[in-house]
């Protein structure tokens, strides 16, 4: 609570940002203290997140694409408040000697025991099952392309598929989990262990995100099929710009406001999942869905991380972490709407093409002319 009364006067929080971007700038344990810490919150997080994703493609298998966003959504929000939740708890070892150790550890042990209970509890249904035209018919007349690093490649021909990998080089967002604590240690002197109370209701917001996020989808598609989805994206990626505007580049009294704009930036990130990934599954065929989310998520995803964490390290340090975060959670998030306007235009042709296909296949399997 004496970091928090601190942080209410300004001109003494003024000279310890001051004195914190020296020490960071001049390379001290300090700023080695603070990474470790950022590193391990941020790490649980993605835990989870990240074993499930290597595996997401096999719940468009599971369920159709009316309640695709639905089920992404269940999907990455437990995930996200799981790691949210071991997130506060793993950031109490950053007070040890050595405790980024333990807190390596403990997620270590976390990600081994969900690969675990994926091989025993997880069962395939096969590819095409969730597909209306092909769900009653045998496995061999659901599949007609064969999966070759050709047809992989192919897949950037899509142009829906190409412009969901550059908006995910484009995502901003992916910054706050990784920097949001110490930008609230760095900019805003409270300390680690009060700057990281955020990490609860930023779990709970993107959970609150992603759950209610799938069910506008499936709305939206309601109201406007095809476009909604698309004109949801946008919407999103405006809104969480604009209040990491409001929450990075103003100073608030106490640690109680930052709560619920992190809040606030959880359900906007949480959001993308329901609406992104169906969008990409709509357009790839079943059989080349597996390989397009390992694009997706383990290459260009993993890019943006690697990008983000790099680059706003290097430049935090020179600039400070409040400009990084104009830039990048408010400017580029803003960039990032402007592309996906061109998805207006690609993506029902898109959709329709694997439509018509997987219906050619039906006729085919059932000796329809």
């Amino acid at each position: 609570m004496g970091v928090t009364g601190r942080a209410h006067r300004p001109p003494r929080r003024v000279g310890r940002q001051h004195r914190a971007r020296r020490t960071l700038r001049r390379g001290s344990g300090v700023r080695a203290e603070l990474r470790a810490a950022a590193g391990v919150q941020h790490a649980d997080g993605r835990c989870a997140d990240r074993r499930l994703a290597a595996g997401e493609h096999d719940h468009h298998r599971l369920v159709d694409d009316r309640r695709r966003g639905q089920a992404v959504g269940l999907l990455y929000g437990s995930a996200q408040l799981f790691g949210s939740v071991l997130g506060q708890l793993v950031a109490l070892f950053t007070g040890l000697t050595d405790g980024w150790r333990y807190g390596m550890w403990t997620i270590s042990a976390c990600c081994v025991l969900a690969g675990l209970a994926v091989a025993v509890l997880f069962r395939d249904p096969g590819v095409g099952a969730a597909e209306k035209q092909l769900a009653d018919l045998d496995d061999r007349h659901r599949v007609r392309t064969t999966v070759s690093p050709r047809t992989v490649l192919s897949l950037f021909r899509i142009p829906t598929f190409s412009l969901m990998m550059v908006s995910r080089l484009l995502s901003g967002h992916l910054l706050v989990p990784i920097f949001g604590v110490q930008f609230l240690v760095v900019e805003r002197g409270f300390s680690n262990a009060v700057a990281a109370t955020v990490l609860v209701p930023f779990g709970l917001g993107y959970f609150a995100g992603t759950v209610g996020s799938g069910w506008l989808v499936r709305l939206v598609d309601r109201l406007a099929p095809r476009r909604g989805r698309v004109g949801c994206l946008q919407a999103v990626q405006v809104l969480f710009a604009a209040t990491a505007f409001l929450a990075t580049q103003f100073s608030y009294p106490g640690i109680g406001v930052y709560c619920v704009f992190w809040a606030l930036l959880g359900a906007l990130q949480g959001m993308n999942p329901p609406i992104n990934r169906p969008v990409v599954a709509a357009v790839v065929l079943p059989e080349l869905r597996g390989h397009a989310f390992a694009i997706f998520v383990t290459v260009f995803e993993t890019i943006a991380w690697a990008l983000f964490s790099l680059g706003a390290g290097h430049f935090a340090a020179s600039l400070g972490v409040q400009t990084v975060f104009l830039w990048t959670l408010v400017a580029l998030m803003l960039v990032n709407g402007v592309l996906l306007t061109a998805l207006h235009a690609t993506y029902p042709r898109d959709a329709q093409r694997v439509e018509t296909e997987l219906s050619r296949r039906r006729d085919e399997a059932l000796g329809v002319r």
